[in-house]
């Protein structure tokens, strides 16, 4: 088995992080581009897809740093363009007038669960070194930004539910 995959890949798992921020960052954008309606937001998010793609591209090719360190520059722009992505959903909430049930949808849900959990992990992994951190304490504060951000998303599908389910009990009326 080692001879076919190599020592790192064996010993660690942070290349499975590092592949899985990939690849969720990749899907926020696409999420926010589609349920934002304004042209010049989703030509915006196209432009971050492409930046972010091209910082992908380059920790990929040097892909021993990616196995190695949870710090990438794709990480950085994952989370910058996420939360840029999440104010023009913001942004287009206020100006519609489903800002008197915004907390009632999905997309709302989801959207706290993802900036939390960005918002909490991102600092600690640039600070990590400054403030000597051990790695049970990355552990338990990466479990429990998990936990609070997949726990928003199952409220938003509960909560979600049932705020479609009333809105076409009104429809038929």
């Amino acid at each position: 088995m080692s001879y076919i995959l190599p020592d790192q890949l064996i010993a660690s798992s942070i290349w499975v992080g590092s592949m899985y921020s990939i690849v969720s960052f990749y899907v926020y954008l696409w999420y926010y581009k589609s349920i934002l309606g304004c042209r010049r937001s989703a030509r915006t998010i196209d432009v971050c897809i492409v930046i972010y793609s091209a910082l992908v591209i380059h920790s990929l090719l040097n892909f021993e740093d990616l196995m190695v360190s949870w710090l990438q520059p794709h990480m950085f722009a994952g989370v910058v363009f996420t939360v840029v992505a999440i104010c023009f959903y913001f942004m287009t909430i206020l100006k519609s007038d489903k800002i008197l049930s915004f907390y009632q949808t999905l997309p709302f849900w989801l959207t706290m669960g993802i900036l939390f959990f960005n918002l909490v992990t991102m600092p600690i992994f640039i600070f990590a070194k400054q403030l000597n951190f051990s790695a049970s304490i990355y552990v338990y504060i990466l479990v429990l930004s998990s936990y609070v951000m997949y726990g928003c998303f199952i409220v938003g599908f509960i909560v979600s539910v049932k705020y479609y389910g009333q809105e076409k009990k009104l429809q038929h009326l």
